[in-house]
């Protein structure tokens, strides 16, 4: 759903939200600029029936792109969500793959990581 520049933001009703977070942190595993990259404190993370939508506001959004931080994935395309453990915090392991069929893995910081892996069936 993302053209190189270009977000599409999914139309969500309040009453299908599951789980949300709007202080998230966390970095893309893609390279070793986004994972020095990354957001603190600034991503926002919604889960529906339907969608994961990990995204941000301005004006981190004008930077997110850029590391590999704005999706909208079906619930079909995550391959594994999983709990890990690092120096001092835990976080949370997404592995899905995007409409083009590339696969992407993101390291996440959602407040009430419990909430959230129940919110993704986890």
């Amino acid at each position: 759903m993302i053209r190189l520049g270009v977000l599409m933001a999914p139309s969500i009703k309040p009453a299908d939200i599951i789980y949300q977070v709007w202080f998230a942190s966390g970095h893309s595993r893609k390279n070793i600029l986004t994972r020095l990259g990354g957001a603190r404190n600034c991503l926002r993370i919604v889960v529906t029936k339907d969608l994961l939508w990990v995204t941000s506001w301005f004006p981190f959004s004008m930077i997110t792109v850029f590391y590999d931080l704005e999706h909208v994935v079906r619930r079909d395309q995550i391959l594994s969500v999983s709990r890990s453990w690092g120096f001092l915090m835990s976080s949370v392991v997404l592995i899905f793959r995007d409409s083009n069929g590339s696969q992407h893995s993101l390291r996440l910081y959602p407040w009430q990581q419990a909430a959230f892996l129940r919110s993704l069936e986890v």
